[in-house]
């Protein structure tokens, strides 16, 4: 049950949905409202936005909203991550605020919080931080313990009381039912009964004379269906990283053996592999023009130098059907790739909102690493919603030390 029980038996409400409602006639905004209701809950609250939108908070369950309660009792910052562990439990209590807008409000295993800690030290964000309990949270990392960089930090409370025990009860927070909650509103519908009288009482002779005069209205267009997730769609039916670093990986091969020439700088981009091969011998070129003849490659020679594309024909992946959780895709992509490139560093960009989904650029900086290991972190990225943009390395005693963005999408 999506609901938190307080000993004094007081509900709150966690994993509400959440929308952004643009102004528009009351009407229609009720019909909204009664069709979000029918897949979000009967339980919501409506709050006016200074841009004159409407916030609207769905939930199956009554209660309080435990995010802005919580907001609100630690003086309301535009950042904030409040996590309490339950007494006696192995769960947890965690909110999240983030530019001032509810992010997260979930009841969470204890063996689960660090993967949610570690999508948020992404962005500009500055967090309030106020923990309660044995929560793997600190000021300084542990093993199994996550820490924010500095930069995340703007302040870091360890409670010594609980602060859900004694969270204010605001009105303003309780979940209505979704009636109510519109009545509470207050919307207001503008009529035009009185500027149509005046209208029709001025011009009313000349309307029926223009109404009998025209032609009649052409057949209304075809409706156009639009697929919300056609931009998901598309971005996922492109080669998979698996794919892709398979045929890189066996390019490396090929080019490290090239008799008097070395591989140095190697660039994919764009289903393109660009080498640049070095000859510290003054290795023959009409070898290698030979070479690149029978393989159909493009090739450029310089006075101790080439440049050899190469292309990466690999198979487009079927459309996708399943859209994930880009938290969780993010927070599994952090742990293989420590765990498969030893060495490696992660870093994520702030996801961007695309419509229905959302996507975040992560960077992957590797070293020492022998070609092979290419085709296993390929298996790893398998059938994930990812996208391998680009990689740029360097080839030295058979080992590449480079970088690889992905762009990895969900909801």
């Amino acid at each position: 049950m999506p609901a938190i029980v307080r000993n004094d038996g007081e509900q709150f409400a966690v994993y509400t949905y959440r929308e952004l409602l643009a102004l528009k006639k009351s009407s229609l905004l009720k019909r909204e409202i009664q069709l979000l209701k029918e897949e979000h809950g009967q339980y919501a609250r409506f709050y006016w936005q200074e841009e004159g939108d409407v916030e609207a908070v769905f939930s199956r369950d009554p209660g309080f909203l435990l995010a802005e309660c919580a907001w609100e009792h630690f003086g309301s910052p535009d950042d904030l991550i409040y996590c309490e562990v339950m007494p006696g439990e192995q769960v947890a209590i965690l909110i999240v605020i983030r530019a001032g807008a509810v992010y997260l409000d979930a009841e969470v295993s204890v063996d689960n919080l660090y993967d949610e800690f570690v999508p948020l030290a992404t962005g500009e964000n500055q967090y309030d931080i106020y923990i309660y309990g044995d929560a793997p949270l600190a000021e300084v990392a542990a093993e199994g313990v996550f820490a924010f960089d500095d930069a995340h930090v703007k302040s870091f409370t360890h409670l010594e009381d609980s602060a859900f025990s004694k969270l204010p009860l605001n009105e303003d927070f309780r979940l209505l039912l979704v009636d109510k909650a519109i009545a509470d509103l207050k919307l207001k519908e503008v009529s035009l009964v009185p500027l149509l009288v005046i209208i029709l009482g001025i011009g009313g002779i000349g309307y029926f004379a223009y109404q009998m005069m025209k032609p009649p209205p052409p057949p209304p267009p075809k409706p156009i269906i639009v697929n919300p997730y056609a931009q998901y769609e598309q971005q996922l039916a492109s080669p998979s990283p698996e794919n892709i670093l398979n045929a890189v990986a066996k390019q490396v091969q090929v080019v490290s053996i090239i008799p008097g020439w070395q591989a140095t700088n190697m660039k994919y981009a764009n289903n393109t592999l660009d080498v640049t091969l070095t000859t510290p011998i003054q290795a023959s070129g009409d070898f290698l023009v030979h070479w690149a003849k029978k393989n159909n490659l493009d090739l450029g020679i310089q006075s101790n130098s080439a440049s050899v594309k190469i292309s990466i024909d690999v198979p487009s992946r079927p459309k996708p059907t399943t859209i994930y959780n880009l938290r969780q895709i993010l927070a599994e992509i952090f742990d293989d790739t420590h765990l498969f490139l030893p060495g490696s560093t992660v870093t994520f960009s702030s996801p961007t909102a695309q419509g229905k989904f959302s996507s975040s650029t992560v960077t992957v900086n590797f070293n020492n690493l022998a070609s092979p290991i290419l085709n296993l972190y390929g298996r790893v990225l398998k059938d994930k919603p990812v996208v391998l943009e680009s990689m740029t390395f360097n080839l030295q005693g058979g080992l590449l030390s480079g970088q690889m963005k992905l762009t990895v999408l969900g909801a």
